[in-house]
This record gives structure tokens, sequence and C-alpha cells, in this order.
């Protein structure tokens, strides 16, 4: 098994872009391992070739795609009407379970998560309480010690994370926003409207 420094969880989208540059300032690209988990969403493939390409600038060799489908894909369509929503699927708790998994597996000394929630406060601790639990989680299964989560971006407003990026001379182009397929973003998707905004308070071309 190879020994790593630092796993990633890269999407594939800015806020992996961002992270993944400041990891790779920080250490050795030889002892970073990015992780992808891809989800059957339109979007995947962009998602993966921006992921790949994100690798590649900088230079970090060992990536790693799981499939990350929800432990129930369709929840409950024998018994549920055709109208009805569809129940949550906890997507968070079991990536971030997989992830913590994953770099035991790895060794890791630190796992890497780019969550980031625009300086909304209630999400902030949202997250961190989800966090803390899956951990507690974590630690009931396993003996051993867990390695240190790090969400570095966590309470950054978009403004603050594009400006960083720019810091950084980061590629924007290598990054997928968009929650369609295509050639081009959107640019009407809730996802393409908040890169948008952001980009537009920091006064950074999206280049």
């Amino acid at each position: 098994m190879p020994k790593f420094d630092t796993m990633i969880l890269n999407s594939g989208g800015l806020r992996s872009l961002v992270t993944t540059a400041m990891v790779a300032r920080e250490i050795d690209p030889e002892l970073i391992v990015l992780v992808h988990y891809t989800r059957r969403q339109p979007n995947g493939r962009n998602r993966v070739e921006a992921m790949e390409q994100q690798a590649k600038h900088y230079a970090i060799e060992q990536v790693v795609r799981s499939e990350m489908a929800s432990l129930i894909p369709r929840p409950g369509t024998a018994v549920r009407d055709e109208d009805s929503p569809d129940p949550p699927s906890f997507y968070r708790p079991q990536m971030l379970l997989a992830a913590i998994a994953q770099a035991i597996e790895f060794r890791v000394k630190r796992l890497v998560i780019p969550y980031q929630c625009n300086a909304t406060h209630e999400k902030i601790a949202q997250i961190t309480e989800q966090t803390t639990l899956v951990q507690h989680i974590a630690e009931l299964e396993f003996d051993g010690e867990l390695p240190p989560l790090d969400m570095p971006i966590l309470d950054m407003s978009d403004r603050q994370l594009i400006e960083l990026g720019g810091q950084m001379d980061v590629p924007w182009q290598m990054s997928w926003s968009c929650r369609q397929a295509g050639e081009q973003p959107c640019g009407g998707c809730e996802a393409c409207i908040r890169r948008s905004r952001g980009f537009r308070q920091a006064g950074i071309a999206d280049a």
C-alpha cells in the first residue's frame, strides 16, 4: 500500500479545485491521493473530467474513483404513490463514512474535505454537527485512531473562496459547477448562478 500524507475528496467542482490547489502548495503532490465519488447525475462525466484535469495540473498521480450510489437508489418505489416526494438520500453522511474508511485504508495523516457554505452560519453548524456525529460512528466501529478531518474552506464566502483561488492563480476552466451535462455550462441552474455571482462579487473573470 503506497504511503500517502493527505487524502482529498475531489468532486471536480470549484471548491475542490481551490482546496486541491491549497494542499498542493503545502506538500509534495506525490504524497497526495485524490478520491472522487461518482454519482448517477447528469453532470457526472463532466465532474470526472474536471477532477482528472485538476489532478494532472497539480501533478497528483494517485487518483481513486468509486461509485457512490445511495444505499437505497429509489427508496420505497414499490409502496409509494407516484406523486409522493422522493425521500432524503442522506448522501453526505454516506460519503463521509466512505471517505473515513478509505482514509484509514490509505493510512493518511489527514483527510481534506472541500465543504463550503458561503458563510451561512446555520449551514456551517449543520455540517459541523453532522461531521462530528459521523466521526463518532466511525470511532465506535474502528479501534484505531481516525485520521484528522480538515475542512479548510468551510466558513468562507463564495467571494473569499474565489479571491483565494485568484491569489493562487488556479485554472478556473478545470472545474465544473453546472448541474447539467454538456460542452458548456447551462448558465441557468442554481449552481451556475451561484458561481457567476461569486466571481462577480470577487471582481474576477471566470476564464
